[in-house]
Formats: structure tokens, C-alpha cells, sequence
């Protein structure tokens, strides 16, 4: 998965905001990054391996000058080509894609060729393309976005005075205050010169926003089409109450992405929430780990608990997903060991059951811990003493029944 965002001002300046808008992305990828800025016709590129942090310092800042900025940030996916760098540069233009565009005879220059060339031939070709993407492209005159047309990758237009900000989460308009935003529709190609704005739009399909986009993906102060990632984490949690009502003494979730899940069980069930778990924050997560040794690794330094708070309770344990099932087990261990007397494991989102390359790398589905496994197997397996799911309809509402894609759930066959 990465993040995408661009920026367009009719004035020249530094990259204060660019990297102000990077960071507040960053958990979209930490792998590989970078950043093109074009100061009338000088175009300034930097790329490295890591996170902004990494391989941007105050001096640098300095450096990325221009009115039109576009940055790239991304977590690899297993067996993928690394070698080509991203955004990608074609003559005096840069494009960075959020997601996957799967036609066989792709390519980024016949992208570029398209979205540089004439209009009708534009909204053509974005029409014909497969896949879940988000698209930005720049030069120094102009800045463009563009969704797939099954809406399956989010993408968002800020403006500010004559500034606007494209970014693939709402959290970056915060950033930079911007406070006037919208959506793009499937199919829609928004262009933004210094003269004009205007959208045009190539074929629209089947809404199918990636639903873990919801729950698992998106900062939780950010918003998607309209509904709040936050209120959509929290409502799964009173659902998955609602709809498997068990008795506790606590409520906790495994850190940080199942905590507001849990607040939410906690509200619905009245039984108390405490943070039972510290997280090392300086821990990457760990299901897009691509060995699995290393994954393993970073799981036991990445939590540990509170005995004062675990020690002879009940316990319900609140995640947001369960993959291949590592963590979750590390982390039933981990309060076995430090005196929790009986866990109770809820998931806010259903079973995964296949792999997935398009939305988010989802590793091959023999090392899932859903595939093939009865419910007690995988109970067994996680070393916990009740597990539930909640249902994929639970997880609909919870998100806002908006339509989704969610072939994970399903299966490889399904569609």
C-alpha cells in the first residue's frame, strides 16, 4: 500500500507543506519514499529507502522549491519490482500511483503519454483500465487526480486560498489547514491549472471502496466519502458486543489498531476499558514483514503487558484483524504470562480468508490463519479461550454500507 499526495500553488515556495503532508501520512508506507517539486522548468527529485524522517532534514526542506510538489511513500509488496522509482519521471512530468493497475500491456510512459495528450483519449483510457488505483500527476504547470472507476482507492481535493492539496487521507488537510474538501468520484480526472479547475469523467462503475481502508488502513481522524474512520471503528466495536455478548472483567485492545474497536465494546457491554498492553511504538507493522523469522522477531519486543492491570481477570481482547495469526498469539501468550485468567479474542473485521495483491498485500493464503482452519483449530492455535468475528453485514454498517470491495472475506473465487 502507499501514500499519494500532491500540491499546486499559484505561488512559488519551499516544501514545508509537502513534508508537513508526508508526515501525516507516513503510516501508509515507510519502506520507500519520494518527492519531485517543480520550480518552473528545474525539477527537483529525491528518493530513498526508509520513511521521511529518514532522508529529509531541515536543510532539505530548503531545497524542494517550487508551486507544483508531488510525493510518493510505500510499503513493498512481497516478490514485487522495486527497481522502478516512484513517483515515476517521464521528460519534464511525475506520476505516483496509489495501488495496482493490472492490464497486461501497461505502462507508466503510456500514462503519462495519455494524461499529457488529448482529452476524449484520456477519459478512454482511464475507462479502460483494471485494477484499484489512485493516480496524481504533475508538471510545472499543472497538478491532476485520478480514481479508479470502482472507487476502490480513496483519494481527496483540499484547497486553502489558491493552494489546493490532493492526498490519500483527509489527515493531511489538517495538517496544512485546509478545511474545504471533497471526494473524487469513481472514474473522475480533476485537473487544476493556475487559469482553471475542472473534472472530466471516464467511466464509472460498481462502487467498491477497499473496506480495510476502514478499519485497518486510514489514520482514525480521517474521513472517508463522508464517514468518519474513527466512528466506524468504534461502532464495530459495540457491534461485535451486540453481536456475541460475553461476560469480563476488562476490555482491551491489542495495540493501537484494535483500541478503538475496544472502546466501543467497552461502551455497549458497560464492562470497563483499560490499556492492559504497551506498544513499542518504534515497531513497524508486522503482517506486511516478507520473512517470516524477522516477523517473528519483531513481534516479541513490539508488546508487553501491564501485570497490575491483567493479573487473575477475564479478559476480552479487542483486534482489528487477524492474518496469519502470529500477533495475536504472541499477545495471548503475553497475558497468559503476566497472570489474565481467562481471553476472550473479537475481531472487527471477519475472517480473512484469501490473498490479496490489489488492495493490500495480503501474503499467500496457506499462511493464513482462516484458510482451511475450523473455528476450534484456530482457537487452539491463538491459545485463547473463546474467538469471534464479526460478521462481514456487522462490518458493512459499521463503515456505512457504502459498497466494498472485500474479496479477502470471501475467497479467491469470489467477485
Amino acid at each position: 500500500m502507499s501514500g499519494i499526495i500532491g500540491i499546486f500553488k499559484n505561488d512559488k515556495s519551499d516544501g514545508k507543506d509537502l513534508i508537513y503532508g508526508m508526515y501525516s501520512i507516513q503510516h501508509r508506507g515507510q519502506d520507500t519514499m519520494g518527492i519531485v517539486s517543480f520550480n518552473g522548468d528545474d525539477i527537483y527529485t529525491r528518493y530513498g529507502l526508509g520513511t521521511v524522517a529518514d532522508n529529509i532534514s531541515s536543510d532539505d526542506v530548503e531545497e524542494i522549491k517550487g508551486n507544483v510538489f508531488l510525493a510518493h511513500m510505500k510499503y513493498e509488496f512481497l516478490g514485487e519490482d522495486t527497481s522502478e522509482k516512484m513517483p515515476y519521471i517521464y521528460k519534464d512530468s511525475a506520476i505516483a500511483i496509489d495501488g495496482v493497475i493490472t492490464n497486461e500491456d501497461f505502462s507508466l510512459e503510456e500514462l503519462a503519454k495519455k494524461i499529457r495528450g488529448d482529452e476524449k483519449e484520456l477519459i478512454d483510457y482511464i475507462s479502460s483500465l483494471k485494477g484499484a488505483f489512485a493516480i496524481i500527476y504533475a508538471d510545472k504547470d499543472k497538478l491532476i487526480a485520478i480514481r479508479d472507476s470502482h472507487s476502490v482507492k480513496p483519494i481527496t481535493i483540499g484547497k486553502k486560498d489558491d493552494k489546493y492539496v490532493i492526498s490519500s487521507e483527509t489527515c493531511s488537510f489538517d495538517a496544512l489547514g485546509v478545511t474545504k474538501y471533497k471526494d473524487l468520484i469513481g472514474g473522475e480526472i480533476f485537473i487544476i491549472t493556475k487559469d482553471k479547475v475542472q473534472s472530466l469523467y471516464s467511466e464509472q462503475r460498481e462502487h467498491r471502496l477497499a473496506i480495510f481502508e476502514m478499519f485497518y488502513i486510514q489514520r482514525p481522524d480521517s474521513s472517508v466519502e463522508g464517514v468518519s474512520v474513527y466512528k466506524s471503528r468504534f461502532d464495530s466495536g459495540k457491534i461485535l458486543y451486540d453481536e456475541c455478548k460475553t461476560k469480563a472483567d476488562i476490555v482491551m485492545g491489542a495495540p493501537d489498531s484494535g483500541n478503538i474497536a475496544a472502546m466501543g465494546y467497552a461502551k455497549e457491554s458497560q464492562i470497563p476499558y483499560l490499556p492492559g498492553l504497551i506498544k513499542n511504538r518504534y515497531i513497524k507493522r508486522t503482517f506486511i514483514e516478507k520473512e517470516d523469522g524477522k516477523r517473528k522477531r519483531i513481534v516479541k519486543v513490539k508488546l508487553n503487558a501491564v501485570r497490575e492491570v491483567v493479573q487473575g481477570k477475564d479478559i476480552i481482547l479487542v483486534d482489528d484483524s487477524i492474518v496469519r495469526g502470529t500477533t495475536i498469539r504472541r499477545t495471548v501468550d503475553i497475558l497468559k504470562k503476566a497472570g489474565a485468567n481467562k481471553i476472550h479474542v473479537r475481531v472487527a473485521s471477519p475472517k480473512i480468508k484469501t490473498s490479496d495483491s490489489i488492495t493490500i498485500d495480503i501474503p499467500d493464503k496457506n499462511k493464513l490463519i482462516a484458510y482451511k482452519k475450523t473455528h476450534q483449530e484456530m482457537v487452539e492455535e491463538i491459545g485463547c479461550d473463546s474467538l469471534y468475528f464479526i460478521t462481514i453485514d456487522g462490518l458493512r454498517n459499521a463503515c456505512g454500507n457504502r459498497g466494498y470491495y472485500e474479496r479477502y472475506f470471501w475467497g479467491e473465487d469470489h467477485e
